[in-house]
């Protein structure tokens, strides 16, 4: 018995952890009914390349750059800049906490499943 649990803690040690900028990498969504049957929406994109895009319903599109200014176990401050769209287009900040358990990112206290 000891044997197993010494060789599965070697290969459990063994396994890579995604950092947190790789984590963030893809789409993330948030969806909810609103009034009158319809859906609204968030969608978060993040690229390899430094590159946003924000959508959404009600009409929202923003689209810039972004870079990671600290990585603090999985809370981020992100500055996004060169950005155009429904926010205009000064620079700004946002801390987006990676909850690795449920595969989501949070931004001002919302969830954002990965886009499957």
């Amino acid at each position: 018995m000891m044997r197993w649990l010494v060789l599965l803690s070697s290969l459990v040690a063994c396994v890579p952890t995604v950092s947190s900028q790789d984590f963030l990498l893809g789409a993330w969504l948030r969806s909810e009914r609103i009034a009158s049957g319809f859906t609204s929406f968030v969608r978060w994109e993040f690229r390899a390349n430094g590159t946003f895009l924000q959508t959404g319903y009600p009409e929202l599109t923003q689209q810039g750059r972004y870079r990671i200014l600290e990585d603090n176990n999985d809370l981020l401050k992100i500055r996004f800049f060169e950005q155009s769209g429904t926010f205009g287009t000064d620079d700004r900040e946002l801390q987006i906490q990676i909850n690795r358990t449920r595969d989501e990112i949070i931004i001002s206290g919302t969830a954002f499943p990965r886009a499957k």
